[in-house]
């Protein structure tokens, strides 16, 4: 038979008064969010044999990795890799991990396809860049490599890769313009290709940007 222990105090905590000091046979045993002491109905003087205080514990640290992956969330859209990583880090196990993210995705508040089109959205928005540079910062982020493909063409779905390329040409340019043309020429083929776009593509926009005019 488990023995079983006995609740011999439940404490507001000075920190957050939505968390509970449980104390168990007249000694802190644990900390507990209000919420949790109320679903499991737990009062001064109950006793707890050792199955009951594994699955309280558990649905504790169930609940703080929730919280902090909501709170993870809201900043702004994460990859399912960003958001495990995020709770490995703040020391969750890794099948409460694994039930936290399942529960997210069945809520549709983490979908790595949804990322990936906003991704590109903002990407090509804010600082446009080429698809090796694209495909890249999506590999570090966990995104497998259908999706990866998938965000390439919605990126340049509205322009060609050739046409992005041609606006960054323009647009830097002038930045170049004092000096003679090859050492110019080269400090833009380099800027493309930091952007990731590949020889055939920032080839193309060279011979339109020199027709221009």
């Amino acid at each position: 038979m488990t023995e079983k222990r006995k609740i011999t105090s439940i404490e507001p905590q000075k920190r957050n008064p939505h968390r509970r000091s449980i104390f168990l046979d007249g000694e802190f045993a644990f900390g507990l969010d209000e919420e949790l002491v109320f679903k499991y109905g737990l009062h001064e003087g109950d006793e707890l044999d050792g199955t009951e205080l594994i699955t309280i514990i558990a649905a504790e640290e169930k609940k703080y990795a929730r919280d902090l992956a909501l709170r993870f969330l809201s900043y702004r859209a994460r990859s399912e890799k960003e958001v495990r990583d995020r709770l490995h880090k703040a020391g969750v196990g890794d099948e409460t991990v694994e039930s936290v993210l399942d529960d997210l995705k069945q809520a549709k508040l983490l979908d790595d396809r949804q990322f990936v089109i906003a991704f590109v959205h903002d990407k090509m928005t804010l600082r446009p860049v080429g698809p090796l540079l694209i495909r890249q910062e999506l590999f570090k982020l966990g995104i497998r490599d259908a999706l990866i493909d998938l965000a390439i063409e919605e990126a340049f779905r509205e322009k060609t890769q050739v046409a992005v390329a041609l606006e960054l040409l323009i647009k830097r340019y002038p930045q170049v313009k004092q000096l003679d043309w090859l050492k110019a020429k080269k400090r833009l083929v380099d800027f493309l290709c930091r952007r990731g776009f590949n020889w055939e593509v920032i080839k193309e926009a060279f011979e339109q940007f020199e027709l221009r005019d």
